[in-house]
């Protein structure tokens, strides 16, 4: 089992602060089991942004057309089976 916990506490993407992030903190979990013939089988499910923090994993403020920026992925939740041979 695995929880992380990462905190931010904002910052300017350029020089003269125009653009600022907020700060946002996130949320991460992993629960795995192995089983089967040396544990060569895993089963996990994780999650990812479990608080469904707003932010900005990209932001340009240079651009001609304005501020370009790329929004982090929302809430994730998901189921992994992985296997050694």
């Amino acid at each position: 089992m695995n929880v992380s916990y990462y905190h931010n506490d904002g910052f300017a993407w350029d020089s003269d602060n125009r653009s600022v992030q907020k700060p946002y903190s996130l949320v991460n979990a992993r629960a795995s089991y192995a089983f089967g013939d040396k544990q060569r089988y895993r089963l996990s499910v994780y999650g990812e942004n479990l608080t469904d923090e707003r932010y900005y994993i990209y932001v340009n403020s240079t651009s001609p057309l304005g501020e370009a920026a790329a929004a982090a992925a929302p809430r994730l939740y998901g189921v992994c089976i992985d296997f050694r041979y």
